[in-house]
This record gives structure tokens, sequence and C-alpha cells, in this order.
């Protein structure tokens, strides 16, 4: 059960990257002296991730409840479209993970609301620490009885302050890797960060696994020290794997995480997330039969849901991602290395022009003696 019980971790990775791409692009720039226009950045951000969202929102909420039927198919696929009839603005506006998980449409997208918000403050932290201010964080941390499962969700795993800790821990990888590049380790320091990073990891999955005995007595202090560290320590060992691999220190580790076949997942990221939980209840919500699962192989492999997903994932990209993004380059065009360098040198040449103008246009000081001296004549 330990899989399990540490899944609240699994998704602290996607905001320890969110927050390293973010701080990674715009330190590059900033070292560049490229302007950064938050306008910009923000409108790129919401042309990135609205229409693939829009799209869904009414796909599950007008069009997959005419596309079967179950005995759970009410309860499931209905009961989420009524909600997000009443509420679907607030996934358009990013605040549903405030309202709680029970009235939330689209339940699995309450993860993108906390990004967004995060995205949405991230570079005041950027450039804050780029200035050389301290940026600091406290992991924040709660527990609750079995009962309480979604107010425990509604408050510690939707609520962004609780989330931010390995956000700005990927804000502070990011700003590492640009300020650290091409850092060199001795085998000693090497060593040293893998035993660290392997300890994290263990940690992180193995700390919940007293809780799985049949005479384990709940322990408030031992699940807030788990809620409050877990994810630190679970990022700390995908931030490791980052930072060697950026700096060209490779294992089978490392490569397995850089094979070129993920590049196929990567582009469809944003899709498989989105259409994922549809695909779900749709297949929960029309079963008419018991379903025997045999081994845990069988538990997480379901050739036919990742047909569907990614089938899914495919259609929602090439309609709706693919082109906002192509019609996002045509509006939004960032300045390149060459034009800033063109600019800078233009501007320079102009103060210099208007400084040499400006001193041709002032008498020298010899001629001013001399129309002041009494035999200048």
């Amino acid at each position: 059960t330990v899989i399990g019980r540490a899944a609240s971790l699994y998704t602290d990775p996607f905001l320890l990257f969110s927050g390293m791409l973010t701080s990674y692009s715009l330190f590059g720039r900033l070292m560049k002296q490229q302007p950064i226009r938050l306008k910009n950045e923000y409108i790129s951000r919401l042309m990135r991730i609205v229409p693939p969202l829009a799209a869904l929102i009414l796909f599950c909420t007008y069009v997959l409840p005419l596309w079967g039927s179950g005995p759970q198919w009410n309860l499931v696929v209905g009961h989420h479209a009524d909600i997000c009839k009443k509420n679907w603005w607030r996934n358009l506006l990013f605040i549903h993970n405030y309202f709680g998980f029970s009235e939330m449409c689209l339940t699995h997208t309450h993860h993108l609301g906390i990004d967004t918000e995060l995205f949405a403050v991230a570079p005041l932290l950027i450039l804050a620490l780029w200035r050389g201010q301290d940026v600091a964080s406290s992991p924040c941390c709660c527990s609750a009885r079995i009962q309480r499962l979604f107010r425990t969700a509604d408050y510690m795993y939707s609520f962004p302050p609780h989330r931010s800790t390995v956000y700005i821990m990927g804000i502070l990888l990011g700003y590492v890797l640009r300020k650290y590049q091409n850092a060199r380790l001795s085998s000693l320091q090497l060593r040293l960060g893998w035993l660290v990073a392997t300890v994290c990891v263990l940690a992180s999955l193995l700390g919940p696994a007293p809780m799985g005995d049949i005479n384990y007595v709940y322990n408030s202090t031992h699940a807030a020290i788990y809620a409050a560290f877990a994810p630190i320590a679970w990022c700390l060992f995908f931030s490791w794997i980052v930072f060697v691999s950026h700096n060209g220190y490779t294992n089978k580790l490392t490569k397995l995480f850089a094979w070129r076949g993920f590049q196929v997942s990567t582009k469809l990221s944003y899709a498989i997330y989105l259409t994922q939980f549809p695909v779900f209840f749709f297949n929960v919500g029309r079963r008419r039969h018991i379903h025997h699962y045999y081994n845990f192989v069988s538990i997480i492999l379901d050739t036919n849901e990742f047909i569907s997903i990614f089938l899914a994932s495919v259609a929602l990209t090439v309609f709706f991602d693919a082109p906002f993004q192509n019609l996002k380059k045509l509006l939004i065009k960032r300045p390149t290395a060459a034009k800033v360098v063109k600019d800078s040198k233009a501007k320079a040449a102009e103060s210099q022009d208007a400084t040499t103008t400006t001193l041709a246009s002032q008498p020298s000081s010899t001629a001013l003696l001399q129309s002041h001296h009494p035999h200048s004549d």
C-alpha cells in the first residue's frame, strides 16, 4: 500500500519543473539583457492553456453525457456535467481550486489552477532573486482523520500556499542551472550527491509504510513531519537528476529519463493530463459487469484505456492546442539576442553622437580664457 499512500507526492515534480522552466527561461533573458514584458508572459500563458481547457469543459458538460449510459453513468458522468454547468467559469478564471473538490468542475484540473496562480507571482520572485534578495518559503503541513478526506484535500492538496514550497524549489533550481552552467563536480561530490538523493527518495516512498500495519496507531507528529518534508525530499531527488544531467554527468538513470521516446509524450503531456479523467469516468460509468484484476500489472496497464487517452489527447492537441500555439507565435514575438544587441549598440551610438554634438557646440576653455584676456586682441 506504500504506492497508494505516497500518491500525493506524484504531482509535486510537475510543480517543481514548472517553476524550473519558468525561472530558467526568464533568467536566460535577463542574462542576455532582453526585456521581459509581463503582459506578454501572462497572455502567452493563457493562450497556451485556455483553449484546450475550454474545449474539454464544453465536451464534458454537453457532449459526453449523451455518449453512453450505464448503472453509474448519472453518478459519475452526469453529476460532473451538472457541476460544470454551474461552476465552469471558476475553471477559466483559475480559482476553482479554492472551492473544494465536491463542487469543482473537472476535479483533476485543480493542479492547473495552482500552477497558474503560482506562475502569476513567479516573475516577482525571479526578479527579487536576480537583484540579490532572499527568497524563502516555509512548508505547510496538516493532518486529519480519514473520514475528512475531502476536507484534507481542499486545504492541503489544492491550496497554493501549501504547494508553493516545491514550486519555489523549481525557481531556485532554474537559477542554479543558469548561474552554474558547466559546473565541475569531483567523484566524491557525485557519490555524496547520489547518496543524499537516494536517501531522499526512499524516505519519501517508505515514510508512510508503517501506516499499512494492521496494528498501527495514528501518530499526528509522524503524519505532520511526513506531510511537511516528504514533498521536499521527493523533489530534491528530481532536482539532483536535472542538475547532474544538465552538467553532463550521465548514468543509466539519467539516460533513461533522457530517452528520446519521451518526446512524444512530452508534446502531448498537457492534453494527456486533461483527457485522462474524462476517459476514466466514461469507462466507469458505462461498465455493466464485474471486472477482475488478477495482478498488479493488470491494474496499472489497461491497453484499451491507454489507447483511448492517447487518441483523445492527439485530437485535443491537433484541433485546439497546436493551432493556438502557432497563433501565439504570430501575435507575440520575443526579441532575439541579435536584435537586443543591435538596439543597445544603436542607443549607445546615439548617446555618443549627442555627447559629441554637445561638446562641439560649447567653446573650449582656451577660447574662453582668450576672450577674457586683456591682450587677446
